[in-house]
């Protein structure tokens, strides 16, 4: 603290000694060298952008300087612990009961007589080995895929290939009837 104080006065101290060495060297100068007014004033300026420059970089010293110590307390100090008292919430000292009561009833089961009537049972289709497309004029066998396909319009069935040899229809080139 108290080498900050010092140092601020040394500096104060430095920059009216800098600013009255300016002053003199301008006066002696100008009157030395016989200068006009216009060359006066170009030194004159010249002199206190100069002095405007000493004075930016001691304060920039200055805060390279405080910058440091600052840096260097840092370390040094203890890390200042906060302690925060939240309030305490108050106990209740009558504990809260909750009485659950469930009531499960008991299923009833009643006896339900009911007649229970068959219906007539369809007739198994009659297979075919055969089948026509009156359509594509063209023949299958039962188990070919696209005997599936024909819609029950042009649909023929029959137990032998030789009605569809007469009638000029076309073998299946999938599942080859005529070679079977």
């Amino acid at each position: 603290m108290k080498n900050q104080k010092v140092f601020q006065m040394f500096e104060g101290i430095l920059l009216v000694l800098l600013a009255i060495a300016i002053i003199l060297f301008f006066i002696g100068l100008s009157s030395a060298l016989k200068l006009n007014y216009g060359a006066q004033l170009i030194i004159l300026i010249y002199l206190l952008l100069t002095y405007l420059l000493i004075v930016i970089l001691i304060l920039k010293l200055k805060n390279i300087l405080t910058y440091q110590n600052t840096e260097d307390k840092k370390f040094l100090e203890k890390p200042k612990i906060r302690i925060i008292e939240k309030p305490v919430i108050k106990e209740i000292e009558k504990p809260v009961e909750k009485i659950v009561e469930k009531i499960i009833e008991k299923p009833v089961i009643t006896e339900v007589i009911r007649n229970v009537y068959k219906t007539k049972t369809e007739k198994p289709k009659k297979k075919y080995k055969y089948y026509g497309s009156s359509l594509a004029n063209t023949y299958h066998v039962e188990k070919c895929r696209f005997s599936g396909m024909i819609k029950k319009e042009h649909l023929i069935l029959k137990n032998t290939n030789t009605y569809f040899k007469k009638n000029k229809f076309h073998a299946c080139k999938n599942c080859m009837p005529n070679k079977k």
